[in-house]
């Protein structure tokens, strides 16, 4: 009934395995794949049935990880999404459906914070300090320190794919790219924005190397809050999944932010935030963020909208 790929992030490799699968299978056999990046609609090319292929995105460590993002291409069949949605129910998870697009949902609102904490390192703040002000405001891990858990590399592959596809967002710079060039992995090797090691994880005493002394590093940045220019810059990459219709509520938005990053739940997700904050002041600390840092913290359509008409994400209540 349900056969699900989990092989590694490389298209070519996918495909092939899709098209064993088709001659294996029954006709009406849903094939799902658990990339976390990949277009669903270019892994089902060549199918005979694409309107069967489905993305079952599970997150890391799927043992404790709840959420599940289904991931719909525009091929696939409501029967093989409705089949994806019950099987995710039917072991315990909770599924949160999204149109097939650059990062799906998760990964798309989280990258451009991770990429923006990497730029406020690189322009000459401690790891330590960036991390903290993030955990201060709810966030379950620095952005830092996450990069280190992601790795190194697979941060740096991630972030170049989403600048690629979604012109708006912010090159990832050459940070990570001089910490792979040195072997600095993260987690998984022992050393990266931390020191990983007998279960204790203190700073890379070798990071200085990498400040805003460093040649190429960007200078005159006017100082600015941590907590802004990180998650800002996810409220508005969650606002462009709504206005681009990757979910259809805020609800799904906060829902898979909180699930499946652990992102401030007291504060009810990016969107409930932005709420609180109010959109017309959201575009205005974007808009002097993007005068004083850079365009991409230009805000987006729909929240120059709803600043402009006194609207929110969520109803108002009477």
């Amino acid at each position: 009934d349900l056969v699900i790929e989990a092989a590694i992030e490389r298209l070519d490799l996918k495909r092939a395995i899709f098209r064993n699968l088709e001659g294996r299978t029954r006709a009406d056999t849903v094939l799902a794949t658990n990339t976390s990046a990949l277009p669903i609609d270019s892994l089902a090319e060549g199918l005979a049935h694409p309107e069967r292929v489905v993305g079952l995105h599970f997150f890391n460590p799927v043992h404790r990880m709840n959420l599940v993002e289904i991931v719909r291409g525009a091929r696939t069949s409501p029967a093989a999404l409705a089949t994806a949605l019950e099987f995710t129910k039917a072991i315990g998870k909770l599924p949160v459906v999204v149109r097939d697009s650059p990062g799906f949902l998760v990964n798309r609102v989280l990258m451009p914070g991770l990429v923006e904490a990497v730029r406020l390192f690189r322009e000459g703040h401690a790891a330590t300090a960036i991390d903290h002000e993030l955990l201060a405001f709810g966030l379950p891990m620095g952005p830092l320190r996450l990069a280190d858990e992601v790795g190194i590399d697979v941060a740096l592959h991630v972030a170049r794919d989403l600048a690629q596809r979604l012109p708006h967002l912010a090159p990832p710079g050459d940070t990570l790219e001089l910490m792979t060039g040195r072997g600095w992995l993260g987690r998984k090797n022992g050393r990266g924005f931390y020191l990983h090691g007998g279960g204790k994880v203190k700073p890379n005493p070798e990071l200085g190397s990498l400040h805003a002394s460093a040649p190429g590093a960007r200078h005159g940045i006017i100082p600015t809050s941590f907590t802004d220019r990180v998650v800002l810059l996810m409220i508005n990459e969650a606002a462009r999944c709504l206005e681009e219709d990757v979910v259809a509520t805020p609800e799904d938005v906060d829902f898979a932010m909180v699930l499946g990053t652990g992102w401030a739940p007291f504060r009810g997700g990016p969107l409930r935030y932005a709420d609180t904050l109010g959109s017309a002041e959201i575009v205005r600390r974007l808009t002097g963020l993007a005068r004083d840092v850079g365009p991409h913290f230009s805000p987006c359509d729909r929240l120059r909208s709803l600043a402009e008409s006194g609207q929110s994400f969520y109803p108002t209540s009477l």
